[in-house]
């Protein structure tokens, strides 16, 4: 066997095993962190410390109270972010999943906040919910996993590998003609 087929099939072999090592760590990587930013307590006042970009805000219960039934968002819920000069944060848009459980807690994502630069926050909450068990507004991300470059590895090593196994079997057929 030529040089260039086994450097082409060696390319293979380390794509193959790299795009499943990345996989892999893709799985079972880091997932949402649903108090990552901060958590206020219904009702009350707390300072956050929240990142430019795109922020979930979750509602959550202790579990408690509805560990086997579904969880509900309070229709009346309300919920203020501030910055420090007492500026109010606009723009949240509604952004529900299914709940999960978090520790003590059974959460459900909400909304998305636009923050436009990170730093200190206060977020207020007014509502008062006699029923719930310690309701509590947080601040978090979701844990959304990306495989695209997975993809891009494996088309990027089946290219290098097609490109040494046509240059050698080109270069095989000019030597080999008179």
């Amino acid at each position: 066997m030529r040089t260039g087929y086994r450097l082409a099939l060696g390319v293979v072999g380390i794509t193959v095993v790299a795009a499943i090592v990345l996989l892999v760590v893709e799985a079972v990587g880091a997932n949402r962190n649903a108090h990552a930013y901060g958590e206020v307590p219904m009702p009350g006042r707390e300072s956050v410390n929240l990142p430019a970009g795109e922020v979930i805000i979750f509602y959550g219960e202790r579990i408690d109270a509805v560990e086997h039934s579904a969880l509900s968002v309070p229709a009346n819920l309300r919920l203020t972010v501030r910055t420090t000069n007492g500026q109010q944060l606009l723009g949240s848009s509604p952004y529900g999943f299914d709940q999960f459980r978090d520790g003590d807690y059974v959460r459900r994502s909400i909304a998305k906040l636009r923050v436009p630069e990170s730093g200190a926050y206060e977020a207020v909450s007014s509502t008062h919910l006699p029923a719930a068990a310690a309701p509590v507004i947080s601040f978090g991300r979701t844990g959304t996993r990306n495989f695209g470059y997975v993809l891009f590895v494996l088309a990027g090593g089946l290219l290098l590998a097609s490109i040494l196994g046509l240059g050698t079997a080109l270069r095989r057929r000019i030597t080999a003609s008179p």
